[in-house]
């Protein structure tokens, strides 16, 4: 099962379950709505049809899913199956291992779109389909002086960076030029790439990183904004990775993915660690949202253990490494 299209769904509406929409309801929802609210955009579009890729390593691969657009049904090539925005969303929830009724399906389209009763859809013309601009040529291991320089200017350790983290040469076709940056793997099969001059998702869209913890089955979850932030935690308990599952949020536009990471998972605390800024404690307010649709999972802000004026915990612990003792 590929879960590129299976995917996390957006925060920004509640559902509760006595008041759950109905089918009829859900059918008037566009598909290609519902795939444009959890980010992904097609490949190619017409007037009546959308047609959407997996993010992949190889190129040159016929589309994945195709949305017909005037009988708002989709049908995947590779998983060979199909429907209504109720198969969708049943198919999502199976996928993630959650309950997938009808009901648990028509609950879940809800929380996502709201309870509008029908979505329009633009039309835009085809895109022109080209060779991304950037493109990894080769991955290895840290080694590169400028990188070794940035992970120990955060106070992280290399072999810490390098057991989550590469070195890539990237190539930009505009320019015809390659440069060194840090390659992080998201929850998207692609890579956020990066450097002290750039920034970008490659063979990818924005998205999350999940690492699983290192006893499976806790019931604690620590999210951060990036992974700078995770590293110094993991510094600071002088572990390889955490007891218990973490999320990175990689962007803030990335918030809405965080949905499907906690629906009827049966985490009871979530610790966050958002930065101290106005577009931080506004992530922290979204997440206490998300966190609100679940059961009996608290919500417990870490703010205090990374104080003002330091606005991250990576600056804290840069901070705590270079005061005396």
């Amino acid at each position: 099962m590929y879960q590129n299209f299976l995917s996390p769904l957006p925060f920004e509406t509640l559902f509760h379950r006595e008041d759950t929409m109905n089918a009829e309801q859900a059918k008037t929802i566009s598909l290609f709505e519902i795939l444009d609210k959890l980010g992904f955009k097609p490949g190619r579009k017409t007037q009546k049809d959308a047609y959407y890729h997996y993010p992949e390593k190889k190129k040159g691969k016929k589309p994945n899913l195709h949305v017909n657009l005037k009988d708002n049904v989709w049908y995947d090539y590779r998983l060979k199956k199909g429907g209504t925005i109720i198969d969708f969303a049943m198919a999502h929830l199976e996928h993630n291992s959650r309950p997938h009724t009808v009901s648990d399906a028509l609950a879940f389209i809800e929380s996502t779109m709201g309870k509008v009763s029908a979505y329009s859809i633009t039309v835009s013309t085809e895109p022109t389909q080209s060779q991304p601009r950037y493109s990894i040529s080769n991955t290895k291991k840290i080694e590169d002086p400028a990188l070794i320089g940035e992970v120990e200017a955060k106070g992280i350790s290399l072999k810490l960076a390098q057991k989550y983290m590469q070195e890539v040469n990237i190539y930009d076709r505009e320019k015809k030029s390659h440069f060194i940056a840090f390659s992080f793997p998201n929850d998207d099969d692609g890579y956020l790439v990066e450097n002290k001059y750039f920034r970008e998702y490659l063979e990818s869209q924005p998205w999350v990183s999940f690492i699983r913890g290192e006893i499976t089955g806790q019931p604690y979850i620590h999210v951060f904004k990036d992974r700078w932030d995770y590293f110094s935690l993991l510094e600071h308990q002088k572990v390889s990775v955490l007891k218990s599952d973490a999320l990175i949020l990689n962007d803030y536009s990335c918030l809405p993915q965080c949905n499907g990471y906690f629906y009827k998972y049966g985490y009871r605390v979530a610790f966050t660690y958002m930065p101290n800024t106005p577009d931080g404690q506004n992530a922290k307010q979204a997440l206490t949202e998300i966190f609100r649709r679940e059961v009996n999972l608290i919500h417990r802000p870490m703010n205090s253990m990374y104080p003002s004026p330091h606005e991250t915990l990576n600056a804290w612990w840069q901070n705590r490494n270079a005061s005396p003792g």
